[in-house]
């Protein structure tokens, strides 16, 4: 099964390439992250009060765009694979009458993610070394970090993020490509004598509850979010939209299909046979459809949440900055000069 998962990764290279290029730059971003907090947490026992303070934050939320960066390589890698596995239901059905079993068949899908997953891993690790430097310097310049600080690079502290970012990327690679593993070992070899594929099957009830389940959560958290206290609005904000978008990327072939097809229509009218070719293709192959459209809808949508969250902080930050200088200027020279000992920010 590994020389057929070569060659099939050989023969269908554009197919996989977005797959690799996102597990790429999601390894060299964790890499880079993880080298960052851990130099950076060396240099607090040597750093003053408000260096450390800078050095948690910084810390904080690099963690959580590594989070949300391995998130989004789940979602690409999963609708990747499922893209590849709908085109090759035929190849698939061939292979299972000559006598490949479904756990063979899961396996070949399993051995191509392995072999992609490790050379994309080995190479987004590596990359994360010059990224390390690039990264840290915009965090000064976002005034995240302090500007004198030093991120020294050397071997001891480079190996350990790299082999954790390795790690984490294929694991990522493979918790991906496992929903589409399953089902490229469903397959029946009857249908290789389909004369079309059509895919009308509707998705499991399985897939159905979780994605009501991630809708009722996140539409729940969008409930909250204006009674929590205002510390506690920017870090809930990043993370409301998540289970919104995961619920509408697994309910995604109910609904793009058809929404796809109201897209299309207009340009169908005007382009004739092409047109409606084209509308009949998205509405017939729901799956496919529904894999390409799955990424981007993640993508933009946690995009947006982290816009309008950081924009938020960013609009309190100032609020809470200039009532703390108006405090301040109330108090009188020397209370205001004890003030702005206390609180950098007067």
């Amino acid at each position: 099964m590994l020389w057929i998962a070569l060659h099939t990764l050989r023969g269908r290279r554009v197919s996989f390439a977005g797959a690799f290029l996102t597990l790429v730059f999601g390894v060299a971003m964790i890499s880079a992250s993880g080298t960052v907090i851990a130099v950076s947490g060396d240099g607090k026992s040597t750093a003053g009060p408000a260096a450390r303070t800078a050095l948690a934050e910084a810390g904080s939320l690099l963690a959580l765009f590594a989070g949300i960066g391995g998130f989004l390589t789940v979602f690409i890698v999963a609708s990747t694979f499922s893209f590849t596995v709908s085109q090759r239901r035929r190849e698939l059905a061939l292979l299972r009458m000559a006598g490949a079993g479904p756990g063979q068949v899961r396996r070949m899908v399993l051995a191509e993610t392995t072999v992609l997953g490790t050379a994309a891993a080995a190479a987004g690790a590596l990359l994360g070394v010059p990224l390390t430097s690039v990264l840290g310097d915009v965090l000064v310049w976002r005034q995240v970090l302090p500007a004198g600080i030093e991120l020294p690079l050397t071997p001891s502290r480079l190996v350990a993020p790299m082999l954790v970012a390795f790690v984490l990327g294929l694991a990522v690679a493979i918790l991906g490509a496992w929903p589409a593993a399953r089902r490229a070992g469903a397959i029946r070899p009857v249908e290789a004598f389909r004369e079309a594929v059509v895919d009308t099957r509707p998705i499991p009830r399985g897939r159905r509850f979780l994605g009501v389940l991630g809708l009722a959560v996140g539409l729940g958290l969008m409930v909250l979010l204006p009674r929590v206290p205002p510390d506690g609005q920017l870090p809930l904000a990043l993370f409301t939209a998540q289970p919104i978008v995961v619920g509408l990327a697994l309910l995604a072939p109910v609904f793009v299909p058809r929404l796809t097809g109201l897209v299309v229509a207009p340009l169908a009218a005007f382009t004739g046979a092409s047109g409606l070719l084209a509308r009949e293709n998205l509405r017939a192959a729901i799956r496919r459809t529904a894999s390409c459209a799955a990424p981007v809808l993640v993508t933009i949508g946690i995009t947006g949440s982290l816009l309008a969250g950081t924009s938020s902080g960013q609009r309190g930050g100032r609020v809470r900055r200039s009532s703390t200088r108006r405090n301040c200027g109330l108090l009188g020279t020397t209370w205001t000069q004890l003030c702005r000992a206390s609180a950098p920010q007067c």
